[in-house]
């Protein structure tokens, strides 16, 4: 017969024992034995298993937890996965929990994405999360970006804008067509100064006088030639840009779409960078300040 003490001193010397078990990083002791890590949890230390936070997943056997990636949301606990943003969404920032969606005046066609493109011009888009652009209507334009039909006010274009992405695009459509031009038979010279002979790229072919210091779709030259060759730009295409004019043969970006900056020579639109700290902060406003005060 078993005396009572006996059995009391095996059951603490079998579960210090068991307590006892190493097990390997990526695994737990479970009763004794080592377990490989469950999914949605992280095991560090060999002994127990923790599970992941919010922002972050783990696959099976993992030693530690993995941040959301960008274009991915994780919005609970013990994930095995990241959730990709769906059409209409997306997320420019790594683990976080729920996507952002798309303002009004862009749009995104795909799931997984990391921003949004403006609206095409001659297109408009009024409301949030859309996974494409409405055309103005009667072949009228408006600025890249609209938010609203009421912009669609500029003259006709030679076909409708077409302003979608495929399923699997990760980058913008162009946000311009070429206008229909009436003077494609121009002179060889033009009569005002900043104007240049240029050809006309879409319809009949021809030649026309185009305001290469001003003009948006030309700026700074024509669009047959390369930027370096002294060609043109077409400001409207410029990545990221919600507002741009063609200012003295040049660029000028004065907004961008959410999750990029106005560079400081006010040419391009730069990916944002997350202020965390008060001094960040006012450096940014002085910036806007600054182009603002130069417009």
């Amino acid at each position: 017969m078993v005396r009572p003490a006996a059995l009391l001193l095996a059951l603490a010397a079998l579960a210090a024992s068991a307590s006892a078990t190493t097990c390997s990083p990526g695994t737990w002791n479970q009763g004794g034995h080592c377990q490989a890590c469950q999914s949605g949890y992280q095991c560090p230390d060999g002994i127990n298993q923790y599970m992941c936070n919010a922002g972050t997943y783990a696959n099976s056997g993992n030693t530690a937890c993995v941040t959301c990636p960008v274009g991915n949301q994780c919005p609970s606990g013990g994930l095995s996965a990241p959730r990709p943003c769906d059409a209409g969404w997306y997320q420019d920032q790594v683990g976080q929990s729920s996507c952002k969606n798309c303002p009004a005046g862009t749009f995104n066609g795909a799931m997984g994405q990391t921003g949004c493109c403006a609206c095409c011009v001659g297109s408009f888009n009024s409301q949030q999360t859309q996974t494409h652009c409405q055309a103005c209507s009667n072949g009228k334009t408006s600025p890249a970006g609209s938010t609203d039909e009421s912009q669609c006010t500029g003259p006709k274009w030679t076909s409708p804008p077409t302003c979608t992405t495929p399923s699997t695009a990760t980058t913008c459509p162009a946000t311009s067509q070429r206008r229909a031009r009436s003077n494609a038979k121009a002179k060889r010279s033009c009569p005002k100064f900043g104007q240049k002979l240029c050809p006309i790229l879409h319809g009949r072919g021809g030649s026309e006088c185009v305001d290469v210091e001003n003009d948006l779709e030309s700026c700074g030259g024509c669009m047959d030639a390369d930027p370096s060759l002294g060609g043109g730009v077409d400001c409207t295409q410029i990545s990221g840009a919600r507002d741009v004019a063609c200012r003295r043969g040049k660029c000028v970006v004065t907004r961008c779409a959410p999750g990029y900056q106005v560079a400081e020579d006010r040419s391009t639109c730069v990916a944002s960078i997350q202020l965390q700290t008060g001094a960040g902060r006012n450096k940014a406003r002085a910036h806007a300040a600054f182009v603002r005060s130069h417009l």
